[in-house]
């Protein structure tokens, strides 16, 4: 009798154990980027692309980041949607720190891409897809938006 009281006790211990583990790993279903390894080539190119985003902004190297947008990229300044020029205006100056930055959903083609993201900024959660493409065989991004 002792012995299936303790069993019971055990096994509802395991249980709530695997329970609380299963709600905290729901908490933060993102991949973080530096951590990211793709399967294909193209993974790993666009999750690269990814890293630089945080790497430049963080660095405030504005032209490296802008390089790696195309030319007719549309980025998002606010509610605004602004070209490269403006954008690189509107930038002078800031300083940026991106501490975290996590992949939330992906989907990456031979020749398109959208990456949606998740990143604390200066101490406030940002979030941000980009839509990359694969122009003359290089990955740009020729979209980003802040849903």
């Amino acid at each position: 009798m002792k012995l299936s009281r303790a069993l019971i006790n055990v096994a509802l211990v395991l249980f709530l154990v695997g329970l609380l583990a299963a709600c905290q790993s729901t908490k933060n279903p993102g991949m973080m980027i530096g951590n990211i390894q793709g399967n294909t080539s193209d993974e790993t190119e666009v999750y690269a692309i990814v890293a630089k985003v945080q790497e430049y902004i963080s660095a405030s190297e504005w032209d490296k980041w802008l390089a790696l947008y195309s030319d007719d990229a549309i980025l998002t300044k606010g509610d605004e949607k602004v070209s490269k020029s403006e954008m690189r205006k509107s930038v002078e100056g800031i300083k940026y720190k991106i501490t975290d930055m996590e992949v939330l959903q992906k989907t990456i083609g031979v020749d398109e891409a959208v990456v949606s993201t998740r990143f604390l900024g200066n101490g406030k959660e940002q979030l941000e897809s980009y839509k990359l493409k694969k122009i003359d065989g290089i990955w740009l991004i020729v979209e980003e938006t802040n849903p």
